[in-house]
């Protein structure tokens, strides 16, 4: 038994203050493996310089249609059983773990709201990633399916550093575009 990686990016610069933000980072399926598992999480990395405090967090397949939409009714991430965590400058924490199915050949969404928290509003990112897009508006929008208004940040990660599926057999299952 093992979590095994579906996608990572190695987040290494601060973001500005972004309290009262949703992001959405969406992954492109290009750049997954071993989705074929029912069990995720996802880790979340704070700034060096202050922590973050999300608010909520969702995971979903993307729509076929629309940049930034859920194909469906997103699943919730929790964090130890709460709905918001509040990371520490310079730290990771990882959702608990929760039942989703990625259809083969889909692309993943992951959308979270940083709190209107200005002294825990800055979280890691990583520009120049292929595969990985984020957007991102005011306001507490992470549970939208058809959503609008977003701003474009090409080939970015934002906040997200790891999402894994759990094996229960320890096989990794490598499933590529």
């Amino acid at each position: 038994m093992s979590w095994l990686p579906v996608a990572s990016a190695a987040l290494d610069a601060n973001s500005a203050n972004l309290a009262n933000v949703t992001f959405r980072q969406r992954i492109e399926n290009a750049g997954l493996i071993n989705t074929g598992f029912a069990k995720w999480r996802v880790t979340f990395m704070a700034g060096s310089t202050e922590g973050a405090n999300i608010g909520k967090a969702y995971i979903g397949q993307c729509a076929d249609s629309g940049d930034y939409d859920f194909a469906a009714t997103p699943t919730q991430l929790l964090f130890s059983g709460n709905p918001n965590v509040l990371i520490g400058a310079g730290s990771t924490t990882i959702s608990d773990e929760v039942l989703f199915t990625l259809a083969s050949g889909k692309n993943l969404l992951i959308s979270f709201f940083v709190a209107n928290d200005i002294s825990h509003d800055i979280v890691k990112y990583k520009t120049t990633l292929a595969n990985w897009q984020y957007y991102f508006k005011a306001g507490d929008d992470a549970a939208t399916v058809d959503a609008t208004g977003y701003t474009t940040a090409t080939n970015d990660a934002m906040g997200v550093s790891l999402i894994e599926a759990f094996s229960p057999d320890g096989i990794q299952v490598i499933i590529m575009a």
